[in-house]
């Protein structure tokens, strides 16, 4: 058996395998779809076992690998990969001339900073939301007071003093809740 008919067997490549060229087998349909899925088995299995022995995520991405192989997924991703490495080099490529221009470790910072930003800015609408609630609430016990005093005589004290202790500590939370949300809207550039 010739190299050619082992390696169109082996990776299940279809009948047009075995009239193509040895160069553009070996190279299109071989290596670059191998490491295209070597590398997407490697960010896979690092994803999922973290901080594991690195023998244990190497058993596991070898087996990942013959199972696309013996499963015929290979074929899948010997198709695409081509378009995916030009995909790469030009991705690499573009971040090899930012990194030139802009140090590593300021996008690093820049990335943490764009992260602190967005939390910003969805605690404050959180903020906000509380506020709106408060004032509701607020509202509400308002009129119980008020439909308490409305009863005259059967008013109950006790009722009226508790609506307006509960009043008094959401006017403080929202006083809070105002005084926050001025000072992260200070932080955040407009």
């Amino acid at each position: 058996m010739a190299i050619q008919e082992i390696v169109c067997s082996l990776f299940q490549l279809g009948t047009a395998c075995y009239s193509m060229p040895m160069d553009v087998l070996l190279v299109e349909k071989l290596l670059v779809p191998s490491v295209v899925l070597i590398i997407a088995i490697y960010v896979i299995t690092n994803m999922f076992l973290g901080n594991l022995n690195l023998k244990i995520k190497s058993l596991l991405a070898i087996t990942f690998y013959i199972v696309c192989v013996y499963t015929g997924f290979y074929t899948v991703i010997a198709s695409f990969s081509m378009p995916f490495l030009f995909l790469f080099f030009i991705l690499g490529f573009g971040a090899f001339v930012i990194t030139r221009f802009i140090p590593m470790h300021w996008i690093v910072k820049g990335g943490k900073m764009a992260t602190k930003l967005g939390e910003s800015r969805y605690d404050i609408r959180l903020m906000k939301d509380r506020l709106e609630v408060l004032k509701k609430e607020k509202k509400t016990l308002e009129n119980k007071i008020d439909q308490e005093k409305a009863k005259g005589k059967d008013a109950s004290e006790s009722m009226i003093n508790a609506y307006e202790l509960l009043i008094t500590q959401m006017d403080v939370e929202m006083d809070l809740l105002t005084k926050e949300i001025k000072r992260t809207k200070g932080i955040i550039p407009h």
